[in-house]
């Protein structure tokens, strides 16, 4: 397998720049056995090489470009279509000054006919104002052929934006095309990195929970206390959305039965009397301890104790006025 090595001159001084360059892509054991052609880009920045016995002697060509002092593949082999038998594409190459165009020939097509195909730099990525990360390597494509468009493999990032694909436009007024799209080349094209703005959203919610209602779950978080809660969360286009939770937590109640009586009215029976954690009858005599006895309660209490002395008719004078003392107990506690 044969390999390209770089040197550059400086001060009348060779030295080698980077790695050994070893081509992806070939196939058979003389894909890329002695290469046969080179040629350098006026800057120095792109150089092609052809390898007439890939493919059983097909031949391809492959485009290296410089970064910063690093040299890389520009994306795949360039193999020209319409060729005919052993065509040994890259048995010759040559590369324009800016690098953007690239003739290769075939000496052996067609029955050593010989054939040369033409191959410009087809889609050029510009990242458009990012922040961070880069574009991808530009594609070299010959005309007519389809292809497909890079995705964001260098990470692109802008502050603000979201990246949505590509555009013929720099403000995305253009034609859009979307990350590993099929692309018919019909000739050279600039895309722009598409940026949508991305605005942070705001939503609040207020829920009211009853105590055997908790723990609550939320986003994904589980609560169990009233409280106020925030999360950040990001939607299908990458942007943050701010919620904000408002959690009450509703507290027990307990229900009476409101009820008022008249001096000598005859009390029926009309359920039980919430009092606190005890409950009482409203028929019956037994008093009970009035801590947490609500005040309906304690003047169904007073008021039944009454009209049990005056139906009775009791003429105990003594008894009457612990009567009245317990109302007046019950108006204290009350207060």
């Amino acid at each position: 397998m044969g390999v390209i090595w770089i040197f550059t001159r400086s001060n009348g001084s060779w030295s080698q720049q980077g790695e050994k360059l070893v081509g992806t892509g070939s196939i058979g054991a003389s894909g890329q056995y002695c290469p046969i052609s080179v040629s350098l880009s006026a800057d120095g920045n792109t150089a092609i090489v052809g390898y007439m016995g890939d493919d059983s002697f097909i031949g391809a060509v492959w485009v290296y470009t410089r970064s910063n002092g690093v040299w890389s593949q520009q994306g795949e082999k360039l193999v020209g279509t319409g060729a005919i038998g052993n065509a040994n594409q890259g048995g010759s190459v040559s590369i324009s000054a800016d690098g953007n165009t690239v003739i290769v020939g075939g000496s052996g097509d067609d029955n050593a006919k010989g054939a040369a195909w033409i191959f410009t730099t087809g889609i050029i990525y510009d990242s458009n104002g990012n922040n961070s990360g880069k574009a991808p390597a530009s594609q070299t494509v010959s005309t007519g052929s389809t292809f497909t468009l890079a995705s964001n493999t260098g990470n692109l990032a802008k502050t603000g934006y979201v990246f949505a694909g590509w555009n013929t436009a720099s403000d995305g007024s253009g034609t859009s095309y979307a990350e590993g799209d099929v692309y018919a080349f019909m000739g050279s094209l600039t895309l722009y990195a598409k940026w949508l703005s991305c605005n942070v959203s705001y939503s609040d919610t207020t829920i009211r929970v009853k105590p055997n209602e908790l723990p609550l779950s939320w986003n994904g978080n589980t609560i169990d206390a009233a409280g106020l809660y925030r999360d950040t969360l990001q939607n299908s286009m990458g942007c943050d959305s701010i919620v904000s939770l408002h959690l009450q937590v509703l507290p027990e109640f307990e229900y009476t039965t409101p009820a008022s009586f008249k001096v000598n009215q005859t009390i029926q029976p009309f359920g039980p009397i919430s009092s606190g954690s005890r409950t009482r009858d409203s028929t019956s005599s037994t008093t009970h301890n009035r801590t947490g006895i609500t005040r309906t309660d304690q003047q169904a209490i007073v008021v039944h104790k009454r009209q049990r002395a005056v139906q009775q008719r009791e003429p105990d004078a003594s008894r009457y006025r612990r009567i009245r003392k317990d109302e007046a107990q019950a108006e204290q506690t009350d207060t």
